[in-house]
Formats: structure tokens, sequence, C-alpha cells
């Protein structure tokens, strides 16, 4: 991955964080089977467990297809199993990344954006942790599958905060994060997640 911009800081391997200081940006690149790998252990590799958490997750999130909201899980699952089965593909494999576990590496990665790299900019106080957590005005998490004639992009996007307790107890948010992940299905190439720091209203 090669880029020329001065507000950004690259380096250009898996797992290492590119920041664009400009914007607050963090982009980070993950493999997609390892990704993918972490996922299905938390399953314990039971197809049986996705389509159970797929149908807990389904009324919790909005999912659309190419821009539009669907809100019939039948008709959802119908179109994508077909899909799935042309290009001779695990459904199971797709379905869990319709689930909230896509969060679990990209939570993990923040904690250590946060830690590391914000913690030392911002001053809370005697707070020993900051924390993240879901914003006060909750956000349903999006999934938005982009199909194109060789390719199925799924594009989710979460909004979290960032806060810490303060000396009487009370949560105090720093401010939101937008964290975007792009998964190109079909190709099975570099997953690429964003986090963008909001300010805090």
């Amino acid at each position: 991955m090669n880029m020329v911009n001065n507000n950004f800081i690259i380096i250009n391997n898996e797992n290492t964080l590119i920041k664009n200081i400009l914007y607050n940006e963090y982009v980070i690149l993950l493999d997609y089977t390892n990704y993918k790998n972490e996922i299905y252990k938390s399953y314990k590799n039971n197809s049986k467990r996705i389509y159970k958490q797929f149908l807990n997750d389904f009324p919790r999130a909005k999912y659309h297809i190419n821009n539009v909201n669907e809100t019939n899980i039948y008709l959802f699952i119908d179109y994508f199993e077909f899909l799935i089965h042309q290009y001779k593909l695990d459904y199971s494999e797709f379905l869990m990344l319709c689930t909230q576990a896509v969060m679990g590496a990209p939570l993990e990665k923040l904690y250590s954006i946060i830690n590391n790299v914000t913690r030392k900019q911002i001053d809370t106080g005697n707070s020993k942790e900051l924390y993240i957590g879901e914003p006060k005005k909750n956000k349903k998490m999006l999934f938005n599958f982009i199909v194109e004639k060789n390719e199925l992009y799924i594009n989710i996007n979460k909004i979290l905060r960032v806060f810490y307790i303060n000396k009487i107890g009370k949560d105090i948010t720093l401010y939101n994060i937008n964290i975007n992940i792009i998964i190109p299905y079909l190709s099975k190439e570099n997953i690429i997640i964003t986090y963008k720091i909001l300010k805090n209203k």
C-alpha cells in the first residue's frame, strides 16, 4: 500500500497503524484469513452457533443491501445464501461476518490506540483507565453489503465513545470514535479498519 502525503505516518505491514494527523484518523490493515479464523474460533467452529447469533443480532443492528435498508431477515438470508453458493463459498463463513463478533479485533486494536496514543494527548486528572462503551445516545451498528460484479464488500460502521471515571465516580466522555470496517469478501484481500475521532457534542 503506497501513500504519498505528509499528513500520514505510514508503515506498510499488516497490523501496523497508519495515522492521518490532519483528520484525526487511524487506519489499520488486517489479514482476511487471520481475522476470519479468530471469529470462527469464538464460535467454536460451530455453524449452528453462528446462525443463532445472527438471528439474535439482526434486530439489534441495521442491514443494508447496496445502501437500501432490509428489515426482513428471511429475504436477507435467501438473497445471500443464493449469492454465496453461486461462488461456491462457505455460507456460514459469510454469515458470521454479519454478526457483532466482527468487532472483536477492531476493539482490541482500538484499546491499543487509546492507551498508547490518545492517552498521552489528554489529561484525565487522576484517572488511571480509559474505557470504551456505547454512546449516551445509542446508535445501531450498520452493515452495508455492496454487491458488485466480481466483489462483495461488507462495510460495517459503529460509533463508540471513549470515557473515564472521575473522582466522584461519574463517567466523563472524552470523545466519540467512528469505526468503519471494509471487508472484501470475495477477493479475501486485506480488511481495512478506520478509526475517526469525533468531537464530543
